[in-house]
């Protein structure tokens, strides 16, 4: 399995959490509304669904950069 954010080597830190941020916040509205006992209604499931993926595999790329970074440095 290939998330494809792996592609993305060198991606300023801030723009990448930023773009994570827009994402989040696509779904912000739905799960609120969910949290108040309102049905997902159409497409609403499945975006939250992919929104949650890619956010996840955007993160999970960014802890890996960080990670090989730190080993880098570590001599």
């Amino acid at each position: 399995f290939t998330d494809g954010f792996d592609k993305y080597v060198g991606v300023d830190l801030a723009d990448a959490l930023n773009s994570i941020s827009d994402l989040l916040s696509m779904i912000e509205e739905p799960i609120c509304e969910a949290g108040m006992g309102e049905a997902l209604k159409d497409n609403a499931a499945w975006r939250v669904h992919v929104v949650l993926l890619a956010a996840k595999a955007a993160v999970d790329s960014l802890w890996q950069a960080a990670s090989r970074a730190d080993q880098s440095t570590e001599g």
